[in-house]
């Protein structure tokens, strides 16, 4: 199956709380070493999800 190339590269991490099916919740963040400033955010939002500034 491809992978997409383009977007934020992020990183998902297990929470300690379980959910009810008693498998660990994930959580998700910008993967080390390329975290995006918020304006570079606004910029991505922007272009692709076709989202207006502060939004």
């Amino acid at each position: 199956m491809p992978r997409k190339t383009d977007g934020i590269e992020f990183e998902i991490h297990p929470r300690p709380t379980k959910g009810e099916d008693g498998k660990p919740l994930l959580y998700v963040r910008p993967a080390k070493g390329r975290k995006k400033s918020f304006k570079q955010l606004e910029d991505f939002c922007n272009k692709y999800r076709n989202l207006r500034t502060g939004e």
